[in-house]
């Protein structure tokens, strides 16, 4: 399993250092900073290196996902400077990738593949990489890269009024806008797994109340209405506020067992109201421990970064500090700069960044001032 990543002259950055991938994986920072440019850049790495000889450089490396309209969008400063990936995997194994201009083409042209430090294969010739593949370190590599990335993107579709027989799926990913979600229940529904059960459930407990359902609607059997409940009166859930539609795509993946799977997310709890917050982090954690995912989310919310913390320091939780990454990412000027930010054994944190989730205390001292 991929344990750590390291991005060289890659869009905001000139060198992100060493971020590593844990259960929980949290990026935090203003808007602009380069925070869904390392998300992303987990899936670029997983289309370049999955598929041996049919591997290929892709700029739209998942659904949804788009890394710009040419390779050269990659570079920092869109400069033909050397571009590089590092990772680390959980066997002691690390792999580095550059990649330069050559020919008139941007194409990976050195690759170093080491096992405990030492050296064990090299690559240095441009025609022998099949995207960022190294043909001749196959064997040694291919294994590696086995485990899945999904990523769910910053704005879910909104919920359907009816669902039809058409759409039901078995997918394991609900999709980078939540495209899949409603297939997913109304399949788990109608063959009475466990996950539409969960689901409600985890709905009931932290949102008020609520409780899903699922009717069919006519009958023919070919469409359905999935409900919210609450004090035992039915809304069809395309009435309910955007917030449900926004977050259960994110609550059903998190239901999903994901053995192998790196999950990212944008904005897990948008237009959700901040008290709800706290359960979906909960949640993500409880997961990562008991479906085998890793998370690496990115989140403007004060919430959820509260109650990762607060979840390290409960014994039953099971959720350790060693388990969670938390980094800032500064790009207040060009590069931007990643810091990490250590949970201490107390719960408190290495660093904070000044100007950062103050504007509560900020402006209640210019309400003061001014009254």
């Amino acid at each position: 399993m991929l344990t750590t990543l390291r991005l060289y002259n890659y869009k905001a950055f000139a060198d992100t250092g060493n971020i590593k991938i844990r259960p929980i994986t949290l990026l935090f920072g203003k808007n602009n900073s380069g925070k869904s440019s390392i998300l992303k850049a987990l899936s670029f790495l997983k289309e370049g290196l999955s598929k041996g000889k049919d591997s290929h450089l892709s700029l739209t490396p998942g659904e949804g996902i788009s890394m710009g309209r040419t390779l050269l969008d990659l570079f920092h400063k869109r400069l033909l400077i050397e571009l590089g990936f590092y990772v680390e995997f959980s066997d002691n194994l690390s792999y580095e990738v550059r990649m330069l201009g050559h020919q008139g083409e941007v194409s990976p042209y050195k690759a170093v593949l080491k096992e405990g430090g030492a050296v064990i294969g090299e690559e240095s010739s441009p025609t022998e990489f099949a995207g960022l593949f190294p043909l001749r370190l196959e064997e040694s590599l291919s294994d590696r890269v086995n485990f899945q990335v999904y990523h769910i993107g910053p704005l879910r579709e909104s919920a359907p009024s009816i669902l039809t027989a058409s759409s039901i799926t078995n997918r394991r990913y609900v999709g980078y806008k939540g495209e899949y979600t409603y297939g997913i229940l109304l399949n788990s529904f109608l063959k009475v797994t466990s996950l539409f059960t969960q689901v409600s459930e985890w709905f009931e407990r932290n949102m008020d109340g609520l409780r899903l359902d699922i009717e069919a609607e006519g009958a023919s059997g070919a469409n359905y209405v999935l409900n919210i409940i609450k004090d035992g009166v039915s809304i069809n859930i395309a009435d309910a506020g955007l917030g449900i539609a926004q977050v259960l795509p994110v609550i059903v993946q998190s239901y999903i067992e994901n053995k192998d799977t790196i999950i990212t997310i944008e904005q897990p709890v948008l237009h959700l109201h901040p008290a709800a917050h706290a359960p979906v982090a909960v949640r993500l954690a409880e997961s990562s421990l008991s479906e085998g995912a890793r998370y690496v989310v990115e989140t403007h919310s004060k919430n959820f970064l509260l109650a990762i913390r607060l979840e390290t320091l409960i014994p039953e939780t099971k959720l350790t500090k060693e388990d969670v990454s938390i980094y800032y990412i500064d790009g207040e000027t060009l590069p931007s700069e990643v810091r990490e930010i250590e949970i201490r054994e107390n719960g408190s944190l290495s660093y904070w960044p000044t100007g950062i989730f103050g504007e509560d205390a900020e402006l209640m001292d210019q309400i003061i001032d001014n009254r």
